[in-house]
């Protein structure tokens, strides 16, 4: 992954969704409302709806090797927040004092 100046500058848990919207260049509600559901691994693609769009329209997004990468520990860090018994439908979430938050 490559080291970009501006992720110096976040804190830790805002540096997956602004890397993601770097690659994508998709809206900030766009990227925070994103749900597993969205993702195919298999297929290497991330989607968005229809009707969550600014046009309405369904949109997907071929991986890069870095936002494979990013989508990866994502779906890391869901599936361990799983077993500890909290299940979260969404991408980009961090846990802070206990609660889920995103």
């Amino acid at each position: 992954m490559k080291v970009r100046v501006f992720l110096l500058h976040l804190k830790p848990h805002n540096c997956p969704p602004a890397i993601f919207a770097y690659i994508t260049g998709w809206r900030k509600g766009e990227i925070l409302g994103l749900q597993l559901r969205q993702i195919d691994f298999a297929a290497g693609t991330v989607c968005l709806d229809p009707g969550t769009t600014k046009n309405d329209e369904a949109r997907t997004f071929p991986f890069t090797e870095e936002l494979g990468e990013i989508l990866e520990i994502q779906r890391s860090k869901a599936e361990a927040l799983k077993k500890a018994g909290i299940i979260t439908p969404w991408v980009f979430f961090y846990v802070r004092k206990g609660r889920l938050e995103f």
